[in-house]
């Protein structure tokens, strides 16, 4: 039998309400290490869901406003050439797909070596892409024949650690749920892991101010990194 899924085109999912664009965020000197500048694969499986792939879509445009740097894209400082996040606004890939089978053909996923393919449920970068249009996060919904689906996540390590990527897929899961705000407000904070060659004079290892959501007033968000 062959386990193949049918992908749609990717889309990009933008963020589903205005976001502070055109600034940039920091990285720390760990985040630009070449050693770090790569995607960490996760799959998650589903037994059942009511229309997964529509209800993620959205789960995931909401929550873009509060982790809006997360719909930016890698780049350059004009100045010094160092690596930072372009706030953008511009979103992340997301792949609907389906299987003409059920997950109990595959054994649900749990055994190792998998019985299907793993990259046919995972969203894949094109060979010619050019480094500058790639996302921080890239994301695969297939759904299966017997109801259930899985969720595929591609994420840089750039942009998330195993903590604040476990806290974004919370924070999604919390959307799809129905709330407005995530439970845990996300911090971007990456003074924390100070520079080797910095001085050590600071009176906190945290400086930066707290990574606040947009307004949710009609006037146009300013920037919550400013006082």
């Amino acid at each position: 039998m062959s386990f193949s899924v049918t992908k749609k085109a990717p889309v990009l999912v933008a963020p589903a309400d205005e976001t502070p664009t055109g600034g940039h965020m920091p990285l720390s000197f760990f985040d630009r290490l070449p050693a770090v500048n790569f995607f960490v694969e996760v799959l998650f499986v589903f037994r059942h869901g009511d229309e997964p792939a529509k209800v993620i879509r959205e789960a995931l445009a909401k929550v873009l406003v509060p982790y809006y740097p997360v719909a930016g894209r890698l780049a350059k400082d004009a100045d010094d050439g160092r690596l930072q996040v372009a706030c953008t606004g511009e979103g992340l890939w997301f792949v609907e797909a389906s299987a003409g089978f059920g997950l109990e053909d595959v054994e649900y996923l749990e055994c190792q070596p998998l019985r299907m393919p793993k990259a046919e449920l995972l969203p894949l970068l094109p060979l010619d892409i050019d480094q500058s249009e790639v996302p921080f996060m890239m994301l695969q919904v297939t759904e299966f024949k017997c109801g259930g689906f899985t969720v595929g996540f591609r994420g840089s390590h750039i942009m998330f650690d195993a903590i604040g990527a476990g806290q974004f897929k919370i924070a999604m899961g919390e959307m799809a749920r129905g709330l407005a705000q995530p439970t845990t407000a996300p911090l971007w904070c990456r003074e924390a892991i100070p520079s080797p060659r910095a001085s050590r004079t600071r009176s906190s290892w945290c400086t930066a101010p707290r990574w606040r959501p947009p307004s949710s007033s009609t006037t146009r968000p300013t920037s919550p990194w400013t006082s």
